[in-house]
C-alpha cells in the first residue's frame, strides 16, 4: 500500500510539472536556447524517427508492432532494440506518440522500452496511456513517467524532462473523428522540431498556433499536406520549417489508385522536391539525416 501511494505521489508532481503556456493568439517563449549542435535524424518507420544531439534523445512514433498495413514497421531487429533501449536507442530521454492508432504506437512496445530504460518519460494523448494502462500488467511500476495530456485548440502544453524542452499542440486527426492527435515541438541541441502526427488541420487551424514565431528548424509532416492547395498553404504561411522531413510513406512497392493518378511516387517525390526544396524524403530504414549546428 505504502509503495502504491509513493507511484500516485509521483504521478501527480509529473502531471503538476505541465504547464499551459498558451493561448489563442498569445506568444510562448518557453523553447529559447541560443547554441545549437549537431543533431541527428534517424528514420525508424512511417512517422517514427530517433533524433539525437549528444546525450539528448527523443523517439517520437517509433515503438511499434503490428502497425497497419501498407506502412511500415520496424524490422525485428531495430524493433528489438528500441524495446531492450540498446544503442543507439538507449539513453533516450522522451518517448513520444502522437496518437494511438498502431501504427504510432503499441503500448506493449512502450511498456518494455520503459521498463528497460529507467530514465525516459513518456508523452502522448489520454487515449494512448488509457491503451497503456489496460495493455500492461506491471504498469505500476512504470506509471510516475507516463504523462496523457490534451490541450485545448489554441493552447500549448509545456514540461521539461532531460533538459529536452516539449510543448504539446492539439492538432485534429479529422475535424469530426474521435482522435486525440498531438502536434509535438521540442528542441534538441538547440534546433526546434515539430511533428504533427496524422494531422488533417488546415492552414486556418495552424493558424490560431502562430508557428511560425517559433522559428522551427525541421517539420515532420505527412504526405498528404503535399496534394492539396490549402495544406502546403499551412506549410509555407503558418510554419515556415528551414527543413521538411516528408512522413507516413507506405510501402513504395505496394500500389496506391491515389498515387498511380498522380504519376506514381518518382513523380510525387519529384512533384515534392520542385515545390520544396527543403524537403528529405527518407525510403530506408535507418537511414539519417545531419542537422547541422551553426
Amino acid at each position: 500500500m505504502k509503495g502504491r501511494y509513493v507511484i500516485l505521489l509521483l504521478s501527480l508532481a509529473a502531471i503538476a510539472s505541465v504547464t499551459v503556456i498558451q493561448r489563442r493568439g498569445a506568444r510562448s517563449h518557453a523553447i529559447s536556447q541560443p547554441v545549437s549542435t549537431p543533431v541527428e535524424v534517424t528514420y525508424i518507420a512511417n512517422e517514427g524517427f530517433l533524433i539525437a544531439s549528444g546525450e539528448q534523445k527523443v523517439l517520437v512514433d517509433a515503438l511499434v508492432r503490428e502497425g497497419v498495413k501498407p506502412y511500415p514497421v520496424p524490422s525485428s531487429a531495430t524493433r528489438e532494440r528500441l524495446e531492450k533501449a540498446q544503442s543507439p536507442f538507449d539513453g533516450v530521454d522522451l518517448v513520444l506518440a502522437s496518437h494511438f492508432h498502431p501504427d504510432h504506437f503499441d503500448p506493449l512496445a512502450v511498456a518494455e522500452h520503459l521498463a528497460n530504460n529507467p530514465q525516459a518519460r513518456f508523452i502522448s494523448t489520454r487515449q494512448s496511456v488509457e491503451k497503456l494502462k489496460t495493455a500492461f500488467d506491471r504498469y505500476e511500476a512504470i506509471e510516475s513517467r507516463v504523462t496523457g495530456l490534451l490541450p485545448k485548440e489554441g493552447e500549448r502544453m509545456s514540461l521539461t524532462h532531460g533538459g529536452i524542452n516539449l510543448q504539446i499542440l492539439n492538432i485534429h486527426h479529422g475535424r469530426n473523428r474521435p482522435f486525440e492527435n498531438l502536434g509535438l515541438l521540442f528542441e534538441v541541441g538547440g534546433r526546434k522540431f515539430l511533428h504533427i502526427g496524422d494531422s488533417e488541420a488546415s492552414a486556418d487551424d495552424f493558424k490560431s498556433y502562430d508557428l511560425v514565431k517559433d522559428k522551427i528548424d525541421v517539420a515532420f509532416i505527412p504526405y498528404w499536406y503535399f496534394m492539396s492547395d490549402d495544406w502546403k498553404r499551412a506549410i509555407r504561411q503558418h510554419l515556415k520549417p528551414a527543413q521538411i522531413i516528408v512522413m507516413h510513406l507506405p510501402v513504395l512497392s505496394e500500389k496506391s489508385e491515389f498515387i498511380e493518378k498522380r504519376g506514381g511516387w518518382t513523380k510525387v517525390f519529384s512533384d515534392i522536391k520542385a515545390e520544396f526544396p527543403n524537403a528529405v524524403i527518407f525510403e530506408k530504414e535507418m537511414d539519417k539525416t545531419v542537422i547541422s549546428g551553426q
